[in-house]
């Protein structure tokens, strides 16, 4: 109980990860019309999102190997998504490209947290 306690943010990022992920995009004509081209841009900052997140949620007990630990979290996450994508929906596909989309706005949110000095000041004690 204590961990959603102080993972809630995350959990709920989590939630509205997947079921964005997993809603039929003919539901949403406009939208996915709009953002087809934007794909890639979208996965990078929905999972820089889920990162920073997940790093603000952990601030008070961050050191840098930890940082590193936990971006596997939404790094396995992203993956299980795209899997579920390509084989628990006939109207979405699981791709490559998707998923190193998401490891990149994973890993840049990262590579903020430890080499942009004021950012890293604030977070590592």
């Amino acid at each position: 109980m204590n961990f959603i306690k102080k993972y809630h943010l995350s959990i709920l990022t989590a939630i509205f990860i997947t079921i964005v992920s997993l809603v039929n995009p003919r539901k949403m004509p406009d939208i996915s019309r709009s953002l087809m081209h934007a794909d890639k841009i979208i996965h990078a900052g929905v999972y820089f999102l889920f990162m920073a997140v997940i790093v603000y949620e952990s601030r008070f007990s961050l050191t840098r190997s930890r940082l590193l630990l936990l971006s596997v979290v939404p790094v396995i996450f992203g993956g299980i998504m795209e899997l579920s994508q390509f084989f628990l929906t006939d109207f979405r596909s699981g791709s490559i490209a998707d998923f190193l989309a998401n490891i990149l706005g994973i890993a840049v949110c990262a590579i903020i947290c430890l080499f942009c000095d004021p950012v890293s000041k604030k977070i590592f004690k």
